[in-house]
């Protein structure tokens, strides 16, 4: 599947609703990586350690948020093109100004894809933190 399938929905940042947890939308099963980043990641290691394991990223890279924008923005060892990293909540939401951190790299990550074919990085959050979410970027 290209990242220009229109199988895909085309949105800069998705919003599922709760039921769809269980019973995710079929459009879910157009993405060659489905990347579900858990719930209640309280601190910025805890993030980026999950984000580690779940995309897979070299041993090597640190943990911080440079390391992580330098990832998203590579990809290279993955074989999937077309990626969405859903999350089940929003992480960092009780630290504002990390929580607009990890938004910005995530969505200048997927900017620099958008000119790009080796990969596509679609976003995803539950519809309950599309307010908070949309606050934050207001902030960038």
């Amino acid at each position: 599947m290209t990242p220009m399938s229109p199988n895909l929905p085309a949105a800069p940042i998705l919003y599922l609703q709760a039921d769809e947890f269980t019973t995710p939308p079929a459009w879910v099963a157009s993405f060659e990586k489905v990347v579900q980043i858990s719930a209640n990641l309280a601190s910025k290691q805890e993030l980026a350690a999950c984000l580690a394991v779940r995309l897979e990223f070299p041993s090597q890279v640190g943990k911080h948020w440079d390391a992580l924008s330098v990832c998203l923005r590579d990809l290279s060892w993955l074989p999937e093109r077309s990626i969405f990293l859903f999350h089940e909540d929003l992480p960092l939401a009780k630290q504002p100004a990390e929580a607009c951190e990890y938004l910005r790299i995530l969505t200048d990550a997927q900017q620099s894809w958008k000119t790009r074919l080796e990969h596509s990085l679609t976003l995803g959050f539950p519809s309950a933190v599309r307010t908070r979410v949309a606050q934050l970027l207001g902030n960038l």
